[in-house]
């Protein structure tokens, strides 16, 4: 006799067809054969030492008699499904104002939607920072614009295909101690390196001002633009970007974008002297008008 149990896994999400195939002794169940040997024909008597001799075979050599059952053989049928989600990068500290881009780990069987939904979880409104969608498993994630005192926030993505499928990226908000901002005018939006030192700390300028930067050491400078406050690589926020190159007598200058969006913060170094500088990390703030 066969029979096909169908079984779920639920750490693999997947089921299993197993197919059963059990050896019935009939002559076991006919408790006639048990009667008292008084009495009984020698015909009787006979069947009875055959039918014992029958199960002892059957128990030496291993083969399961009534009722039990043996797996001749078994089939996997595997759905298909969404196995892991990872977020990287998983750990990261972030100063306000910041951005970091983070993306998604998955892992699949079969051909399963691979997108996630992503959310922030740690704060309320803005205080958690904002993300922006760059595609279905990557987003960039942008710190609030103030932080009053260390705090961490949760950067959770969702599998749609199976929302018990999740990756967590875990965000150290850090304040930033930001100079205050000098405005420049329309005669005057200049940065001059002086003792190693950037002046103004933070100017403020409006979308598609150039800025004019001048070296009063003896040495090159150069002004660049990061990502990121003392990262001293070359880098950009929200698009904008800029470098002047090394350079000492020679004024130069830097274009801000006609479409920069106010409220801006890059930070900006020296290719010369990363880190080295008296002021590391210089700052232009777009502004309004």
């Amino acid at each position: 006799m066969e029979l096909n149990r169908r079984f779920y896994n639920k750490g693999s999400n997947s089921y299993s067809v197993i197919k059963e195939e059990y050896y019935y002794f009939p002559f076991l169940l006919d408790l006639k054969c048990f009667k008292s040997l008084r009495g009984g024909s020698i015909m009787k008597k006979k069947n009875l030492f055959i039918s014992l001799m029958i199960i002892l075979f059957f128990v030496a050599s291993g083969i399961p008699t009534h009722g039990d059952a043996v797996y001749k053989g078994s089939r996997r049928r595997t759905t298909n499904g969404i196995i892991s989600v990872q977020v990287t990068p998983k750990r990261l500290k972030l100063l306000a104002w910041e951005s970091e881009d983070f993306t998604t780990i998955i892992k699949v069987k079969g051909s399963t939607s691979t997108a996630v939904l992503w959310k922030i979880e740690g704060g309320s409104g803005n205080e958690n920072g904002t993300i922006v969608v760059n595609d279905p498993n990557s987003v960039t994630y942008k710190a609030p614009k103030t932080v009053v005192e260390k705090r961490k926030v949760t950067l959770v993505a969702t599998s749609v295909a199976n929302t018990s499928k999740k990756g967590k990226a875990v965000i150290e908000l850090t304040p930033s101690i930001i100079p205050d901002i000098t405005p420049g005018s329309e005669v005057d939006n200049t940065i001059t390196i002086s003792n190693f030192s950037f002046k103004p700390a933070n100017l403020g300028v409006t979308p598609g001002t150039v800025i004019t930067i001048t070296n009063e050491d003896t040495v090159n400078h150069s002004v660049t633009s990061e990502s990121k406050k003392d990262d001293f690589k070359k880098g950009s926020v929200n698009g904008i970007s800029f470098d002047t190159g090394t350079f000492i007598l020679t004024p130069q200058s830097i274009t801000i974008s006609n479409d920069a969006p106010v409220g801006t913060v890059i930070p900006y170094f020296c290719t010369v002297h990363r880190g080295n500088m008296v002021t590391p990390t210089g700052y232009i703030t777009i502004i309004l008008q």
